[in-house]
């Protein structure tokens, strides 16, 4: 089996990618099916392949019942590869990431906020540094007078129609 399967909380999905014999071993003692496991049709990757349409359901009947990441910690505590379809929101409280030092933090507006970092990391030189973004308008006045060349009373009339802010 190889798919993104419903879970149990609202919008969550956990990919599964059973790439070996054992890996299905393994998803079938986690799911508690050793009907599934020692079933000969499904004893070969090509026997899976013919019957992925049962063995999804099959699948996502269990991961129905469970929470994606619930699944996903299971299934990898295992080392059967998976893992969750994640809202952005997630992804820094994600412990993959944070191990990995990938979530940045900066300062923005007084708060700090998580940033995506890097996907890789190096092993030597100077670190990347993350700058918060830009607000809205911050560089009008640049933008608009010294690249555009526009004049002040352009400016204000601009700021007045709120084209700019």
């Amino acid at each position: 089996p190889h798919a993104a399967y419903e879970c149990s909380g609202h919008d969550e999905w956990v990919a599964v990618a059973v790439e070996t014999d054992s890996q299905w071993q393994a998803l079938c003692r986690v799911m508690e099916r050793p009907d599934l496991g020692e079933n000969p049709a499904y004893a070969t990757t090509r026997g899976r392949r013919l019957h992925q349409e049962e063995l999804d359901r099959e699948i996502t009947s269990w991961t129905k019942q469970r929470s994606h990441t619930d699944v996903m910690e299971l299934l990898q505590a295992e080392k059967v590869p998976s893992g969750i379809s994640a809202f952005a929101d997630q992804l820094p409280q994600d412990s993959h990431l944070k191990a990995r030092g990938f979530i940045q933090w900066v300062e923005q507006d007084g708060e700090p906020r998580p940033v995506a970092g890097l996907p890789w990391q190096k092993d030597s030189g100077p670190s990347w540094r993350f700058f918060p973004a830009p607000l809205v308008g911050q560089d009008n006045e640049f933008v608009a007078r010294d690249l555009l060349g526009l004049s002040s009373a352009d400016i204000e009339r601009l700021v007045e129609t709120q084209v700019l802010y």
